[in-house]
C-alpha cells in the first residue's frame, strides 16, 4: 500500500513539475519579447523586428510600450520598403497619440516619398503646428509644393503636345 502511494505521489509530483515547466516556458518562451526586437532591428533585420514588434504590441497591455512597438514595427517595415504597412501603423500609433511628433514627421515624410504630395503636404502642416520652426520639415513640405506644380505643368505641357501633334497632323 506505501509503495502505491508512493509511486501515485511521485507520478503527480512529476507531472506537476512538467505542468510548471511549460508554464514557465509558455509564459517566457512564447510571448514576443520588445528587448528580442529590438536587437533584430539594431542589426538590421527590420522585416523580422517588425514582426516581433507587431505581435508584442498585441500582447502587451501597457499602452505606452504598445505605442512605442507600432512606432518600431513601422520603423522597420519603412527600412524594408513596405510603406503600406509602415503608413497604416503610423496611422495607428497616432490614432492613440495624435501629437507623437515622431510619427507625425515619418509618416509626413513617407507620404512624400510615395509621392501622394496632397497629403503630404497636409502631414507635415500637422507636424509643424507641433513643432514650429523645423526647417528640414519646411523644405520637405516646400518640395511637395514643387513637385505639385511640376506634375500640373507636365500636364499642361504633355496635353498641349497632343494638341500640337493633333494640329499637325490635320495640315
Amino acid at each position: 500500500m506505501n509503495s502505491e502511494r508512493f509511486r501515485m505521489r511521485n507520478k503527480y509530483s512529476s507531472l506537476f513539475t512538467l505542468v510548471l515547466i511549460a508554464l514557465a516556458f509558455y509564459v517566457t518562451g512564447c510571448k514576443p519579447k520588445f528587448e528580442e526586437a529590438d536587437k533584430l532591428f539594431k542589426q538590421g533585420y527590420y522585416r523580422q523586428s517588425a514582426i516581433i514588434f507587431e505581435e508584442f504590441s498585441k500582447s502587451t497591455k501597457d499602452k505606452k510600450l504598445k505605442s512605442e512597438a507600432i512606432f518600431f514595427a513601422a520603423e522597420a517595415y519603412r527600412l524594408s520598403d513596405e510603406y503600406d504597412k509602415a503608413l497604416r501603423l503610423y496611422e495607428k500609433v497616432l490614432k492613440t497619440d495624435p501629437k507623437n511628433t515622431k510619427a507625425l514627421l515619418m509618416r509626413a515624410n513617407l507620404l512624400k516619398k510615395v509621392e501622394k504630395y496632397r497629403e503630404a503636404l497636409d502631414a507635415y502642416d500637422v507636424y509643424l503646428a507641433e513643432v514650429p520652426g523645423d526647417t528640414m520639415a519646411d523644405i520637405r513640405k516646400q518640395g511637395c509644393e514643387l513637385a505639385l506644380q511640376d506634375r500640373k505643368s507636365t500636364r499642361l505641357n504633355s496635353s498641349h503636345g497632343y494638341i500640337s501633334y493633333a494640329v499637325f497632323c490635320l495640315k
